[in-house]
């Protein structure tokens, strides 16, 4: 027996941190490249999409929204969606700012993004 998956499947395909800025004042920028992979294993119907709306978040503080309008992903198909992400200047406690730094320069910089 096999089973196919009638529910569209949304996954995170491709994700890198192009450009990471921050200074003295604790401010921070960030460029992302974020690429977005809605599947349709469904052999029978096309998924149509309203509207996507992700939030991209760090420490709880929003970095952007990932928006697309209305789409369509054919039968049994795929449909990737890129997104450059530049956030706006974002600031941060001393704490916060010293667990990047540390993160830097100890653990050859690893980033946890939150993903909604």
């Amino acid at each position: 027996m096999v089973i196919h998956s009638r529910v569209p499947i949304i996954s995170v395909e491709y994700a890198h941190l192009d450009l990471l800025k921050y200074d003295i004042v604790r401010v921070m920028q960030m460029q992302l490249t974020i690429v977005i992979r809605t599947e349709n294993d469904n052999a029978k119907a096309p998924a149509l999409f309203d509207e996507t709306n992700f939030k991209l978040s760090y420490e709880g503080k929003i970095i952007s929204y990932l928006k697309q309008d209305e789409f369509e992903v054919a039968k049994e198909k795929s449909v990737s969606s890129h997104y450059v992400v530049q956030s706006s200047p974002i600031p941060f406690s001393t704490a916060m700012m010293q667990a990047i730094d540390y993160a830097v320069k100890h653990l050859g910089l690893f980033v946890s993004f939150d993903f909604s």
